[in-house]
């Protein structure tokens, strides 16, 4: 993995703030540092980045420039940690943005953020075992856990689409462990019986023949009886295999499908017809296109904010919406990471640490009696203000509420969304109402006005 951290993207790309070579100390005397990490070398890494360096330069245009240094997770939970490790020791950050995947978010808390006292806040990362993690408050998500998701999800196969048996195959580790395990917990307190749960191999060799294995699952899940749907919990990629395989077989012919985050795109017609999945539907974590007041005007502000700057490329045009999600949460990690090491200038002056940022992310995001803020450049400059004077504000992202609990979560609405004429679009918008409860009482209501596809 390449060591240039010293990319200082915000500075270069938008704004002749000041210098970028980390040598000229005095240039950057006064700038936060925050780290970035994610996945470069893959699709997705591009457009959320991106999505952060738009978060700073609304900062930096509002009157509060940040400095950024990236890295590259590769996906890959010990180049993450090296990354973090790296942003920490060398590039001084004070906070941490990421990581995309559970599995290496959690690394890095354990043996970065947490060890150094460091900030971290994940965008992608939705494994319900991050709640749990013994952190010490320095792990945060802008994302909602599977939790939430695995409930609308059994709510959706068993109250929605009356689902009383279905199976399920998910990709092995941090996130289609716990979300099967969410969605069979809940299902069954819902009355449902899952008749067969199956793991598949998650990145595996490439002398590894990947259809032979799904021919297998598919095998298992028959013997035990025929459900009346599959829940994919898996990426796109993997996901698309199996259920290619599964609408060529005769004795699936009816068996239908519920998907999850990984699989709201398009790609899968690429491999079946847009008629086989026509009406099938699945959920997605805080959906960026729905529009309900008063969030409306923030998810529309930042969508139009972001196409400006970086004009749609062929991938998003054609609706690759994998590649293209949880931007709006970036953005948002990075605004609260910034706002709370402001609000920490003005209580202690600029000789700040981590743990005074730390302290103040819940008093810039979770304080309801605060001026509700919503992003974009006049919105945070009218937080600076607010800030200076002591007063507190409520920051309501491009992604919703970003409330953190106790546990760094955040509680946020759930999409339904299904295939309709070869496109995705939004069907219910759903919120746990007590995620203590069995089954938990899941309240959804029809969007006030559907996205265009």
């Amino acid at each position: 993995m390449s060591k240039s951290f010293y990319v200082c993207l915000l500075l270069s790309v938008f704004l002749a703030i000041s210098g970028c070579d980390d040598s000229d100390d005095n240039a950057h005397a006064e700038l936060v540092t925050i780290g970035l990490i994610f996945p470069l070398s893959a699709p997705k890494g591009k457009p959320r980045h991106q999505a952060a360096l738009l978060a700073a330069r609304h900062l930096a245009e509002a009157g509060y420039p940040i400095r950024t240094v990236v890295e590259d997770s590769q996906l890959d939970k010990f180049l993450g940690v090296d990354a973090a490790r790296n942003l920490v020791e060398n590039g001084k950050a004070k906070v941490l943005i990421g990581a995309s995947d559970s599995g290496i978010t959690m690394e890095i808390a354990d043996w970065v953020s947490i060890p150094n006292q460091i900030p971290q806040i994940s965008y992608a990362s939705t494994s319900p075992e991050m709640t749990e993690l013994k952190d010490d408050d320095f792990l945060f998500r802008t994302v909602p856990s599977d939790k939430l998701q695995g409930a609308v999800l059994a709510y959706l196969a068993k109250e929605v689409k009356g689902y009383e048996k279905v199976a399920v195959i998910y990709r092995q580790g941090s996130y289609g462990d716990h979300h099967s395990f969410e969605f069979q917990n809940e299902f069954q307190s819902r009355g449902g019986t899952v008749t067969s749960i199956q793991a598949h191999v998650a990145d595996p060799p490439t002398d590894f023949d990947i259809e032979a294995d799904f021919t297998h699952i598919l095998d298992n899940i028959r013997d035990v009886g025929i459900p009346q749907a599959i829940v994919a919990i898996s990426r796109d990629e993997e996901s698309n295999v199996y259920i290619k395989q599964a609408l060529a077989r005769k004795e699936f012919k009816e068996v239908e499908f519920i998907f999850v985050d990984a699989n709201k795109n398009t790609n899968i017609f690429k491999d079946v017809s847009n008629t086989a999945l026509e009406g099938m539907c699945g959920t997605f974590p805080s959906p960026p296109d729905y529009k309900l007041p008063p969030e409306e005007d923030s998810r529309l502000m930042f969508e139009n904010s972001y196409n400006n700057v970086f004009p749609k490329d062929k991938q998003q045009e054609q609706g690759d919406l994998e590649t293209y999600t949880f931007l709006h949460h970036s953005y948002d990690a990075v605004i609260v990471a910034g706002l709370a090491a402001y609000a920490a200038t003005q209580e202690k002056g600029q000789a700040i640490t981590s743990i005074d940022i730390r302290d103040q992310l819940r008093n810039v995001a979770a304080t309801q009696e605060g001026t509700k803020i919503g992003p974009g450049i006049d919105n945070l400059r009218t937080a600076l203000e607010h800030l200076k004077n002591r007063e507190p504000i409520n920051y309501e992202g491009a992604s919703g509420s970003v409330d953190f609990d106790n546990n760094g979560d955040v509680i946020a609405p759930i999409e339904i969304w299904c295939y309709n004429n070869g496109q995705t679009q939004t069907s219910n918008i759903c919120e746990v109402m007590d995620i203590g409860t069995e089954p938990k009482q899941v309240v959804c209501k029809e969007p006030t006005q559907k996205p265009s596809q």
